[in-house]
């Protein structure tokens, strides 16, 4: 059998006496490495390949390996940053190092986020985002549903646990619980630091957060002090509501920046209709001497005023008296009766105005003020 070696740049096997690697294409023979460039891209894609291949095949301790290897050429590549920690912790959990695994997990959440927010393309993000949630949603479900059992497990049988182990054991189980539940909630703040809450994929960042609140509610043993247990859901839920509030002012800033001209015309709209309602509120004002018959109408209402006073002076025995003056009273108001309803019936018809102008103002109002 001929002696093998391990190529530097991607770790696979290959001759011992091979000058280039049949695996990533990269030279192995110094002379000829100075010689010759190699194609960078065509050894990154097939690193890429070799890294998805291993991926796919279940081999995650090959694929970090890989990705390592990429990151090595290209730094901020996002997919290697996360896939490389994402492999390593589902290799460290297949090999029974749970608690290295949410480390790992938590590590490369906060890095591969990082990286996302510099892309500045929606969809790009999106996508990306949507990546994380399927990789870390499923691990994630999978270790909190075996540590919940394992916490069980050790509940049942108490009796036979020395006390100092068992603390030992739930203080462990507690910040396991608790180190998932912030991943979680990091994806979801991320979420809503990149979208508007009321969108579909906005949404999934409230999920998000309400998931990691879920686990520590449910997850958590009695032993996590009260107090801390609901010290983390406030945080988690201050945390949601200050990021939200925060990009929605952003977003509704951003958005009137990149119109300033229709922000103009809204507001000017709005200042001549202020303009239009002062001066039919103005009209109404004037309309009852305007109206044909004001003046006999203020004669009128004097007239009334006085039999008014005239009936109240009569005895209180003057019943034919106050009958025939409030007779008169009547009279007179019948009179005013076709002025006043004139006057009402103009008023109603500015008044009409003035409410259509204010209807728009506040559709001005709702379009200057609504989130964005």
């Amino acid at each position: 059998m001929e002696d093998v070696k391990k190529c530097p740049y991607c770790g696979e096997e290959v001759l011992a006496t091979a000058k280039k690697c049949k695996h990533c294409s990269e030279w192995l023979d110094p002379m000829k490495s100075e010689t010759v460039k190699a194609d960078n891209s065509a050894k990154l894609d097939n690193l890429y390949q070799l890294a998805r291949r291993a991926q796919k095949e279940g081999n995650f301790e090959k694929s970090a390996q890989h990705y390592e290897t990429i990151l090595l050429e290209v730094p901020n590549c996002w997919e290697s940053v996360f896939y490389s920690s994402y492999c390593n912790a589902v290799s460290q959990y297949q090999n029974d190092k749970t608690g290295s695994a949410i480390k790992t997990l938590l590590s490369c959440t906060n890095s591969a986020l990082d990286l996302i927010e510099d892309n500045k393309g929606e969809d790009e993000q999106q996508s990306k985002l949507a990546v994380m949630i399927d990789e870390l949603s499923q691990i994630c479900e999978e270790i909190y549903n075996e540590l919940y059992e394992e916490k069980n497990g050790v509940a049942d049988n108490l009796k036979n646990i020395p006390r100092s182990e068992y603390l030992e054991f739930f203080d462990q189980y507690d910040k396991r619980i608790i180190a998932i539940s912030k991943i979680y909630a990091l994806l979801g703040f991320k979420i809503l630091e990149l979208f508007n809450d009321n969108s579909d994929f906005g949404k999934k960042g409230i999920s998000m957060v309400e998931k990691g609140i879920r686990v520590v509610k449910d997850g958590v043993t009695y032993f996590l002090a009260k107090s801390e247990r609901k010290g983390i859901i406030s945080e988690y839920q201050e945390c949601m509501a200050s990021i939200r509030k925060q990009t929605s002012e952003r977003r509704f800033n951003e958005y009137w920046e990149a119109h300033q001209s229709e922000k103009a015309n809204l507001e000017s709209e709005k200042q001549s209709l202020n303009e239009q309602i002062n001066t039919l509120n103005n009209e109404i004002s004037e309309i009852p001497q305007n109206t044909d018959g004001y003046t006999l109408m203020v004669e009128l209402q004097k007239k009334v005023q006085d039999l008014t006073v005239e009936k109240k002076a009569l005895g209180f025995f003057k019943f034919k008296d106050k009958k025939a003056i409030r007779m008169q009273i009547n009279a007179v108001k019948a009179e005013i009766a076709p002025i006043q309803l004139r006057i009402d019936s103009a008023i109603d018809d500015v008044k009409k105005d003035i409410s259509l102008l204010q209807s728009r103002i506040k559709e001005i109002d709702i379009e200057l003020t609504k989130p964005r």
